[in-house]
């Protein structure tokens, strides 16, 4: 590039971001077509160590990157950008970038890529079949006849994959692009997954169809043929990450045929013939796990509950065995689904499988159609019986909420215990404290205890944490063994040193000051709980007073569960305590408010119940030293008793013990 060309580019990127290196963050200033004008020039001043501008261009190439913003090209930017890609999957990420249809240069040069047979059939190993049907694509008939003429000889013992790559030259743009980007993975509740982009592509969706079916047979021939019986030879690992992909396209759509054919899926895939505690096809059976996760319909999570029990791999069974509280859990975001294919009969399964999709409905915000739910109160026994221990509020119009309970003898009360008529509905929700005022929620706990209604879960009674509590959970010192356990079980993915869980459209994510791994053991110190949002396919922070209250207390109240559950201590100078257990911390401040209340304790003024010491309807944990009243938090500023025996966290709970009962 000339030193002019280089004093017209500056020039161009001042009109766009005001002191470019002192505010990177500038650069979303820059349009997508002058940025994809400039990204040739970024690119070879980049790669250019003598250039005076590549430490500009370096920092805007890495921001782009970082923030995932994608540039658009013309044809005349793109034949000065697909030179300088690195690689076939660099050149396709830009091919993703173009605007227009190719003009015959931009056709010719990507043909140049194809003369060399060698080279494609390295490339389709190494890069991938996706990359390069895009490739070929964008070179014409010839080579793409070419790319399916490779990949049916690479592939030619993998039948499904030869069976979607029939259908790749008929997909939309769009499909070819999203299976280069995600390629195979596993993908959870909240997470943007491909499947819901290729679900809306018709071609995809018979490939779906097509796919789901001939696994079904296969899996079907492998069981009537016992004597041939291979395990784990089924399918490949690819293969299994194509027919799971397939199965989620189609619970997205919640297919009319999907309700009976994926459990029949799962239930060949998790079970071999004779007695043999093998299976089919491990990657299968895992890769169907994590897509009942992703995108659960009420057939597919029953499955899962039914599979988890009855499968006889015992790494399939752990593994599945993982998945399911999470699909239970993302079944609430899936509201419309909720009461669907319910049975007359009381079933233990499927109730802990209801009461979970309620409950988690809470946070998610969710809303069912008043007929589909008075035809399920209706129709079963057992549904009108959870009902009738949980407040509802009913929708009238758009924002406007009565709140009422059902009773066994078809009538609604409200919060009084007072008869009451439903307004029109249109919808119905569960109700959550933090919805209404402090008198009706005064109202609800003392009508639970009036007409001894005992709630399926925590309701009127239930925790609630402000944005203040925020910062409450850092500083502990946690058992590692226990917490990981627990945050599996509750739906938390464990990351490197972090765990992670949606809570509707929001992710929390929980630090560590350690390293995180199955079977880890130690001590390790707790961190930061931060708020994300997705926000155009990439996470960002957002500030805890634009989260949802319900959603923002939900969340604080799974992650109080973990710390409760395992912390040793709080406010050590080290990250190793004295400890070798909960247990162990537990019993040490109880002894420690034994000997400090002893009095106290004999009158029964002061009561130790579990985990708690409490002082009327006052409760103060024994792990956290948090202060609540029938789930509200109680702040009570006052110094640690330095005389106390035990921990630092044994002198603080003395000191809002003393406070409590000096009241």
């Amino acid at each position: 590039m000339s030193e002019q060309q280089s004093i017209n580019w500056l020039i161009l990127l001042d009109q766009h971001v005001d002191n470019a290196i002192n505010n990177p963050d500038q650069i979303y200033a820059i349009s997508p077509e002058t940025l994809g004008g400039l990204w040739a020039d970024i690119l070879e001043n980049q790669r250019n160590p003598s250039s005076t501008m590549d430490n500009l261009a370096n920092l805007l190439y890495r921001k782009v990157r970082e923030q995932q913003l994608q540039p658009v090209l013309d044809n005349a930017a793109a034949l000065r950008v697909l030179p300088l890609a690195r690689d076939w999957q660099e050149m396709v990420s830009y091919l993703g970038w173009l605007s227009e249809p190719p003009v015959p240069a931009l056709t010719d040069f990507m043909g140049q890529q194809f003369a060399n047979e060698q080279a494609l059939d390295r490339q389709v190993s190494r890069n991938g079949r996706y990359g390069c049907a895009i490739m070929a694509y964008f070179s014409g008939a010839a080579a793409l006849e070419r790319w399916q003429q490779t990949v049916n000889e690479q592939f030619s013992d993998q039948s499904f994959i030869l069976l979607e790559a029939s259908f790749i030259p008929s997909l939309s743009a769009n499909s070819r692009f999203t299976l280069f980007s995600f390629g195979q993975g596993y993908f959870k509740a909240g997470e943007e997954d491909p499947a819901r982009q290729l679900s809306e592509d018709p071609t995809y969706c018979s490939f779906a169809f097509q796919a789901l079916n001939q696994a079904i047979a296969h899996l079907e021939a492998i069981h009537n043929q016992p004597a041939t019986y291979r395990a784990d030879g089924a399918f490949s690992v690819d293969e299994a990450h194509v027919i799971a992909r397939a199965a989620r396209v189609a619970a997205w759509r919640d297919e009319s045929w999907f309700a009976a054919a994926f459990p029949r899926l799962l239930a060949l895939v998790c079970s071999a013939p004779g007695e043999a505690k093998t299976v089919p096809s491990q990657s299968l059976a895992i890769a169907l796990g994590h897509a009942i996760e992703g995108i659960p319909t009420p057939e597919s999570v029953l499955a899962l509950q039914h599979w988890v029990e009855k499968v006889r791999h015992a790494g399939v069974q752990k593994k599945l065995k993982r998945n399911l509280k999470p699909a239970q859990l993302a079944l609430a975001m899936r509201g419309e689904y909720a009461f669907r294919n319910l049975s007359a009969t009381k079933n233990k399964k499927q109730r802990e499988t209801l009461l979970r999709v309620l409950e988690s409905g809470i946070y998610c915000d969710t809303h069912y159609a008043w007929q589909t739910w008075q035809q399920a109160v209706t129709q079963f026994a057992w549904v009108n019986e959870i009902s009738c221990q949980l407040i509802w509020q009913v929708e009238s119009a758009a924002g406007v909420y009565h709140s009422m309970m059902p009773t066994p003898e078809g009538q609604w009360i409200d919060c009084w215990g007072n008869a009451c008529a439903v307004p029109d509905p249109s919808r119905i929700r569960l109700w959550h404290l933090l919805q209404v005022s402090p008198a009706e929620h005064d109202a609800w706990q003392g009508s639970m205890v009036r007409l001894g209604i005992e709630q399926p879960f925590k309701q009127a009674f239930r925790e609630i944490y402000s944005v203040a509590a925020m910062q409450d959970f850092s500083g502990y010192i946690l058992d590692l063994q226990k917490l990981v356990g627990l945050a599996r079980a509750e739906g938390w993915k464990v990351n490197y040193d972090a765990i992670e869980r949606w809570f509707g459209g929001h992710l929390f994510v929980f630090s560590l000051h350690t390293t995180l791994f199955h079977g880890v053991q130690g001590q390790g110190r707790s961190g930061e709980l931060v708020g994300y949002r997705q926000i155009k396919g990439r996470r960002e922070r957002i500030a805890e007073e634009q989260i949802p209250a319900v959603v923002l207390s939900e969340a604080l109240r799974a992650v109080d569960l973990l710390v409760s559950m395992s912390a040793l201590a709080r406010g050590e100078n080290d990250d190793e305590t004295g400890f070798t257990s909960m247990k162990e911390a537990l019993d040490e401040r109880k002894a420690c408010v034994e000997q400090y209340f002893a009095d106290e304790l004999a009158s029964q003024r002061l009561q130790l119940c579990g985990h708690y010491a409490q002082v009327g309807d006052k409760q103060v944990h024994l792990t956290t030293g948090r202060v609540t009243c029938h789930g509200k938090p109680v702040i009570l500023p006052c110094s640690r008793v330095e005389e106390a025996c035990g921990d630092l966290l044994s002198g603080e709970i003395v000191a809002l013990l003393n406070r409590l009962l000096s009241r």
